[in-house]
């Protein structure tokens, strides 16, 4: 049995063995932390030995970065899809379709992506934490409030700085949210909508 399994093994390409080393680290993370996983139970769960695992990745710290990054993109990837199905809307409109649907804890990945960004900051360190928001979050909010300035909306700002402070707000209502009390969660999606309504101009 056991030469059976190392053929098979060894007939794995790396494009095959990295996704079943994703699923199984992004469990492992997920169930016990950052801290608390090691390297040989990362192979051990994804059916291989560490030998294939530190071929494809050089520490546990990449492995890491690799399933956060997969994960943050799924996540915020059904915010994006719904955001880019409603582009008739106002840019206001788009904004808050992504914080009510990032909001959202019955949403598939809830619980990882809420891991993922308790843990995130801690491995990867701040700058690139912040990076990371930005690629996924910040930029996407920075373009609504642009086409609202453009649209005369809003009162013309510089929009990466607005953006930047939704993005750190919604990230932060993740990482707090309790599941066994989602009203804690919908209070802050209702003020974070309140907020972006907030910013469009007043008739005169």
């Amino acid at each position: 049995m056991a030469a059976k399994k190392k053929a098979v093994q060894r007939r794995l390409k790396p494009d095959e063995r990295r996704p079943m080393i994703m699923r199984a680290a992004m469990r492992l993370f997920v169930e016990n932390g950052y801290a608390a996983t090691q390297m040989a139970e990362i192979a051990e769960a994804a059916d291989c030995t560490t030998g294939p695992l530190y071929h494809l990745f050089d520490s546990k710290y990449d492995v890491f970065a690799a399933v956060a990054q997969q994960t943050f993109e799924q996540f915020v990837g059904r915010a994006r899809t719904h955001r880019d199905g409603i582009s008739e809307q106002s840019p206001l409109a788009r904004m808050k379709s992504s914080i009510d649907t990032i909001l959202d804890m019955d949403q598939v990945g809830y619980t990882a992506a809420q891991m993922f960004i308790r843990e995130t900051p801690n491995v990867l360190g701040e700058q690139q934490w912040s990076n990371v928001i930005d690629d996924l979050m910040a930029k996407s909010f920075e373009s609504d409030l642009k086409d609202a300035m453009i649209e005369d909306l809003i009162e013309p700002e510089p929009p990466l700085p607005i953006a930047r402070f939704f993005s750190a707000a919604v990230v932060d209502a993740v990482a707090r949210a309790d599941p066994s009390n989602k009203e804690s969660l919908l209070l802050a999606r209702k003020a974070l909508l309140r907020m972006v309504d907030r910013l469009q101009k007043q008739p005169s």
